[in-house]
C-alpha cells in the first residue's frame, strides 16, 4: 500500500549531479540487473553505441527493446535468454521470459556483477537499484525523464501510479499541473474518449 517517504530530500526539482552524488557509494550493478533492467532514454543511446563499438541501429536492433512509460518513449536492455546460455541457436524459437538478466552485466564469476558499459551505464541503472532511496530516486527518475505536463495520457498513467506508490514532493498531480480546472478537465476528457 501507498506510504510516506521518509525525510530524505528528493524532490522533483533535485538537480541530477545532486542525484548521483546520493548514489555514488552505491552506483554499482545489484537485484535490478538479474531481474529487470532499468530504463534507457533516447538521449543516452549514442553514448552507449559508443562505448559498444556498434551503430544506433544495430545497437536498437541487437540489444534494446523499445517500451512506452508515461507515454514516452524509453528503452530497455534485452535480457538474456536463459535457452541461449543452454547452447540454443538464435534462429531455434524460444519462450522469451518479460524478465531477466541484463544483457550488459558481465558476471565472469557467480555473485560478481559488472556493467559492460562502463561510464556510459544509464542514469535509470545508476539510481534505481539504491536500496535505501530506490524509490524516491524511480520516482524522481519518471518525474524528470518520462512523466509530461503537457500530455494528459502521460498525466493519467502518472495517476495510477500514485494511487500504489509515494511520490515526492513536486510529484502530486496538484504540484504538477497547479490550475485546478486544467487538471480537472484532464480526468473529464477520459470518461468521454472511446
Amino acid at each position: 500500500m501507498k506510504k510516506d517517504f521518509s525525510t530524505v530530500d528528493i524532490t522533483k526539482l533535485t538537480p541530477k549531479h545532486k542525484i548521483l552524488e546520493l548514489v555514488k557509494e552505491s552506483a554499482r550493478p545489484g537485484d535490478m540487473c538479474e531481474t529487470l533492467p532499468g530504463y534507457i532514454h533516447e538521449k543516452e543511446i549514442d553514448e552507449i553505441a559508443n562505448q559498444l563499438g556498434v551503430s544506433v541501429k544495430e545497437l536498437k536492433d541487437n540489444f534494446l527493446r523499445e517500451v512506452r512509460a508515461y507515454n514516452t518513449v524509453l528503452h530497455r536492455p534485452k535480457h538474456e535468454a536463459v535457452e541461449r546460455r543452454l547452447g540454443f541457436k538464435p534462429t531455434d524459437i524460444i519462450h522469451q521470459m518479460p524478465y531477466g538478466k541484463c544483457i550488459f552485466l558481465d558476471g565472469a564469476k557467480p555473485g560478481e556483477h559488472k556493467c559492460m558499459l562502463g561510464d556510459s551505464k544509464p542514469l535509470h541503472c545508476k539510481i534505481a537499484s539504491n536500496g535505501a532511496f530506490s524509490e524516491k530516486l524511480h520516482a524522481w527518475y519518471l518525474l524528470n525523464h518520462a512523466v509530461k505536463t503537457g500530455d494528459k495520457f502521460s498525466l493519467r498513467e502518472w495517476a495510477i501510479y500514485l494511487k500504489t506508490h509515494p511520490s515526492i514532493p513536486g510529484g502530486e498531480l496538484h504540484e504538477l499541473i497547479d490550475n485546478p480546472q486544467k487538471l480537472n478537465a484532464i480526468f473529464q476528457d477520459e470518461v468521454h474518449e472511446d
